[in-house]
């Protein structure tokens, strides 16, 4: 996209300045996106297996 902008006759700033714009707001996009992802992902964990619970196999959980 660098090697457009400039075959078609902006000025280096501008096309260094509108890449540099797109670096920065890709990052900061993944970014929110991967902390969401992170966050549901937590919030919702897989289902035990048949048998098992989440202290492991055999290992009663205590009662209150």
């Amino acid at each position: 996209m660098v090697l457009r902008g400039l075959l078609a006759g902006n000025p280096i700033e501008v096309v260094i300045s509108r890449a540099l714009v797109g670096l920065f707001g890709g990052l900061a996009l993944g970014a929110l996106l991967g902390w969401v992802g992170m966050i549901v992902v937590s919030d919702n964990p897989p289902p035990a297996p048949d048998g098992f619970n989440e202290a492991g196999p055999g290992v009663e959980r205590p009662t209150a």
